[in-house]
C-alpha cells in the first residue's frame, strides 16, 4: 500500500512540474521564436530593432524574463517577424503588470492591422480572444506608459487553424531491485536508463565492465547537489523486475 501511494504522489509530482515548466505556451506561432528589442508602439519604429534579440519571453521557461523599458527608450517593445503570413485570433501575455501595455500585428509592408491594448482590466496570464486579424507578418508586444516597464515571462499568439500538439509520450518503467540481504529498491526511470541498466547488468554477468551501477535519483535529488546517484553491486542483487509504460494518455 505504502508503495502504491508513493507512486501516485511521484506521478502527480512529475505531472505538476511538467505543467508548470510548460503552461499553455507550446503550439504558439511564436514558440521558441527570436523576438528583437525595439522602440515605440504605434508607428514603423516599433520593426525597427534597436538592440540584440532575445527569447526569454518565448522559451515556455517562466523563470526567465525580459524588463521592458520607459516607452520612449529601447527596449519598451519586442517584435516578431514571423516565418510566414498567418490569421491570428489569440494570445497569451504573462507579464508582472498589464497595464499600458499593446499586442499589435502588422503586415509584410509592415503597415498596422489591429492591435489590442491593455488599460488592467483584464487578468495577465490567461488567453485572451481578440477580433481576427488577417495577413499578419510581425507582431509587437510592448509598454506604452511612463517610468519602467513591467516584466514579461512569456508572450504566444496563435492561429485561427491552431490544434494543441499532443504532449510526446515518454516511455518509462518501474525497476524493482531486490538485495540478497532482503532489501528492495524501487526506481522510476525512463527506458533509456532502464536499458543502460539491463546492457550493464548483462555485461557484468559474462563476466566483463564494472561492479556497480549508478543509478539517478532525479526527483528525488534534494539538497544543493548537481546530481545524485544510488550505486548497487553486481554480487548483491538477488532479483530484479522490470514493469514499462507510458506517459501518454
Amino acid at each position: 500500500m505504502k508503495k502504491i501511494c508513493g507512486l501516485i504522489l511521484a506521478f502527480l509530482f512529475i505531472f505538476l512540474i511538467s505543467a508548470q515548466s510548460t503552461y499553455a505556451y507550446n503550439g504558439g506561432v511564436l514558440n521558441q521564436h527570436e523576438g528583437w528589442k525595439s522602440r515605440n508602439t504605434s508607428d514603423i519604429a516599433a520593426l525597427t530593432p534597436c538592440s540584440n534579440s532575445t527569447l526569454a519571453i518565448t522559451d515556455n521557461n517562466e523563470e526567465t524574463f525580459l524588463g521592458l523599458t520607459n516607452s520612449q527608450d529601447c527596449g519598451s517593445v519586442v517584435f516578431f517577424t514571423l516565418q510566414e503570413v498567418k490569421e491570428l485570433n489569440s494570445f497569451i501575455l504573462n507579464t508582472s503588470s498589464i497595464a499600458d501595455m499593446r499586442i499589435a500585428f502588422w503586415t509584410t509592408d509592415k503597415k498596422l492591422i489591429s492591435y489590442v491594448d491593455y488599460k488592467g482590466s483584464v487578468e495577465s496570464n490567461e488567453k485572451q480572444n481578440f477580433d481576427k486579424a488577417s495577413g499578419v507578418k510581425y507582431v509587437t508586444v510592448g509598454y506604452r506608459g511612463g517610468g519602467s516597464g513591467p516584466n514579461v515571462y512569456e508572450f504566444n499568439v496563435f492561429a485561427t487553424n491552431y490544434v494543441p500538439e499532443p504532449e510526446p509520450a515518454e516511455n518509462r518503467a518501474i525497476l524493482v531491485i531486490e538485495m540478497v540481504n532482503g532489501l528492495e529498491k524501487e526506481y522510476d526511470l525512463p527506458i533509456n536508463d532502464i536499458n543502460a541498466f539491463l546492457n550493464w547488468y548483462d555485461s557484468r554477468s559474462a563476466g566483463t565492465g564494472s561492479s556497480r551501477f549508478g543509478i539517478d535519483k532525479y526527483l528525488n535529488n534534494k539538497g544543493p547537489f548537481t546530481s545524485r546517484k544510488d550505486y548497487v553491486i553486481f554480487d548483491k542483487i538477488l532479483t530484479f523486475s522490470v514493469d514499462e509504460y507510458s506517459t501518454n494518455k
